[in-house]
């Protein structure tokens, strides 16, 4: 899940997009250049730049300045080299009432439209609305809202699960956004928690965690509990390294105690979370079990690295053990979790979500049918999350452009080898998710799909079977703005 920031304010969504833009270059930009390339009316951009304007005086900031002129346009002055803009869209956000409801919602102090409407200055009609894009946000995850006090209703692991993106797509750990809960006395029990259960965690790990423990305080406090559920108990019973992780978080965080559902969920989380090479005892100690155990989840990441071995890419024998126990952790999600696409944080893998990649996302998605076929398991019915997720393990061992057409380019400059060598490299650094690009010879056999050159010589234009581009010696964006439109053109023509 990507936050749409239209959930919570279409002006500041337009306003961030702004920002956004001005932030990339260091130049100005005219009222009609922003209204083209955000496809809105250039009355629209006016009005959102002025409120912008006005907003960055509010927030104070000493590292940023907006500059209007009627003859040049907005420029956006960097003041600090340091600054983070991620912390004025917070103060965007926070300052929204479509936050605030949202807020009164999670933590269940929602009375009703009308006393909502009362306190915020607005018409029930507007209060209405809101809840109506919030219902409609929750809607994709199996949850809604109540009708009586618009409490969020679902499956519990789901809600967690949807408010742990939320906050962190929105805060991102930069601001504490949980008002009634301890932040400090959190991070010290989530710190003893890692230490004790031999966790290698970095600072933005143990921040999440911060985060995950707080989203449960928040529901328990409304008498919202996750139970443990009967799919579960091959997972945990028995399973010396979760009672392990249990006896730790209960006596670190003694309210933990009585809910086993509780203590499951979040050292299901933490094995989701901490795929990676730093916490090895406690992912290698939980493979072991399933592995001795042979659990369902084993059976099915076995059957999946099988498979894909065989369909899709060797694994090389020092790459193994991690991209199983990656997987594994991958179909616990998947185990867990439906209708979700991104990972615990609501980050897509957008190398993939955002490129055309056919051939690849053609054979992801086969794998995953197959899978389904084979083993009839839930699991892979979660169709959008593994295809990514699959397409980041690939990732671990291959470019993803590995099974697209390949696109044969010519370069041909005035540059020395070398220069012309790092020219290639740069090129091929800057396309490696997107297409499958090869440098051929000049007296190469085969026809180039395109030549890229600095001195567009007449023997380059009239040739029938190339596409060709003027490029800058020292390429400049413009340049691959221009060869990434050829690419994606030639593709069309191949994939026709």
């Amino acid at each position: 899940m990507r936050l749409n920031l239209d959930l919570i304010d279409a002006s500041i969504a337009l306003e961030w997009e702004i920002l956004r833009k001005l932030r990339h270059e260091d130049r100005w930009f005219s009222t009609e250049e922003l209204a083209t390339s955000l496809n809105k009316t250039p009355a629209l951009i006016l009005k959102a730049v002025t409120s912008l304007k006005d907003n960055l005086t509010s927030f104070k900031s000493t590292e940023m300045e907006l500059h209007t002129s009627r003859g040049r346009g907005v420029y956006l002055e960097i003041l600090d080299d340091h600054v983070d803009i991620g912390l004025f869209l917070i103060f965007l956000v926070e300052n929204t009432v479509t936050y605030k409801l949202l807020y009164s919602i999670i933590t269940e102090t929602f009375i009703s439209a009308q006393k909502f409407a009362f306190e915020n200055f607005l018409s029930e009609t507007t209060v209405r609305r809101y809840i109506k894009k919030v219902r409609d946000a929750i809607a994709p995850y199996g949850l809604t809202l109540a009708r009586s006090n618009a409490a969020i209703i679902g499956k519990e692991t789901q809600v967690r699960l949807f408010l742990n993106m939320v906050f962190w797509q929105l805060f991102a750990g930069k601001v504490w956004p949980f008002k009634s809960i301890d932040e400090t006395r959190l991070q010290y029990v989530v710190k003893e928690v890692s230490t004790k259960a031999n966790l290698t965690v970095t600072a933005i790990e143990e921040r999440q965690m911060v985060f995950f423990f707080a989203i449960g305080i928040l529901r328990r406090r409304c008498n919202n509990f996750i139970q443990m559920e009967d799919s579960w108990l091959e997972l945990t019973e028995n399973n010396p390294t979760f009672e392990q992780f249990q006896r730790i978080t209960t006596e670190t965080a003694s309210t933990l105690g009585s809910f086993r559902g509780e203590t499951a969920f979040l050292y299901f989380l933490t094995i989701i979370q901490n795929n990676n090479l730093q916490t090895t005892p406690l992912l290698y100690e939980n493979f072991r079990f399933n592995r001795e155990n042979q659990t369902e989840l084993f059976k099915i990441n076995e059957k999946f690295v099988e498979k894909f071995e065989s369909d899709i890419y060797p694994i090389p024998g020092e790459q193994r053990t991690l991209f199983t126990i990656q997987a594994f952790s991958q179909h616990l999600f998947a185990k867990l979790f439906k209708h979700f696409s991104t990972d615990l944080f609501g980050n897509a893998f957008m190398p993939y979500k955002q490129n055309n990649l056919p051939e690849l996302k053609k054979r992801m998605n086969r794998l995953v049918k197959e899978l389904w076929n084979e083993t009839q398991s839930d699991i892979f019915l979660e169709r959008d999350y593994l295809t990514a997720h699959y397409a980041l393990l690939l990732n671990s061992l291959a470019p993803l452009n590995i099974f697209e057409q390949k696109l044969n380019l010519l370069l041909e400059t005035d540059q020395s080898y070398s220069a012309s060598e790092a020219t290639k490299q740069q090129i091929e650094a800057t396309f490696i998710d997107r297409y499958n690009v090869s440098f051929i010879p000049f007296d190469s056999e085969k026809n180039p799909d395109l030549i890229l050159t600095n001195l567009p010589l007449s023997a380059y234009r009239n040739n029938p079977h190339s596409n060709v581009v003027s490029v800058h010696r020292v390429l400049v964006p413009r340049d691959f703005k221009l060869i990434e439109h050829q690419l994606n053109e030639i593709s069309k023509g191949k994939y026709s």
